[in-house]
């Protein structure tokens, strides 16, 4: 990783903080039972997370973002939370579609225990990334179309910022996960 983008990195995660420092951007929102969406959680933040339940983080982010003031996967077990980490680089990338599946069915494990359990699911600022996982999250849940389960995230968290190549990927997981299934089992239904 360059000097630069490490450099551009700390400084937009420093404007991040000043953000929701300055006029009170929560650094994360409960999107439902289970899923918190949010920003990179700091080590300060442990407490916080525990107390919500949290179990599971899914941490969309590049090894060097998380280096000096975030928990190691081992801390994150220290605490009793199981960590899943999808290499996603920064600035309007978006995770592979096999990341998003694997970020999803993370979630759902946590979903499917007796009682649910909560995941923390986050990138840098809790837009983008974590974002794109999240809608397909809700996709797989309540059956939503992309739109409706972007348009979801932005009511529960206004800073979400879905760009078109976020949005092609999350129609993909739609048209992979819940069309594509469906469509298969009545062409199966109709053969019999």
């Amino acid at each position: 990783m360059g000097c630069l983008a490490n450099a551009y990195f700390y400084i937009s995660l420093g404007y991040n903080v000043v953000l929701q420092r300055l006029i009170k951007i929560p650094w994360y929102n409960r999107v439902d039972d289970v899923v918190i969406l949010g920003a990179l959680p700091f080590r300060s933040y442990n407490h916080e997370l525990v107390n919500e339940g949290v179990k599971g983080v899914v941490t969309a982010l590049e090894p060097h973002e998380t280096k000096y003031w975030f928990n190691t996967k081992e801390e994150w077990r220290s605490i009793g939370i199981e960590q899943l980490v999808l290499s996603t680089p920064d600035w309007f990338s978006v995770p592979s579609d096999q990341q998003i599946k694997e970020g999803v069915d993370f979630i759902l494990k946590f979903k499917d225990r007796k009682p649910p359990k909560s995941v923390y699911v986050h990138c840098k600022a809790g837009r983008s990334r974590s974002a794109t996982i999240v809608a397909c999250y809700l996709i797989n849940i309540h059956n939503y179309t992309p739109e409706e389960a972007v348009n979801k995230l932005r009511e529960i968290r206004p800073r979400v910022r879905i760009l078109p190549r976020h949005m092609n990927a999350i129609e993909r997981y739609h048209k992979n996960y819940i069309i594509s299934p469906i469509t298969n089992s009545i062409k199966n239904l109709m053969k019999e």
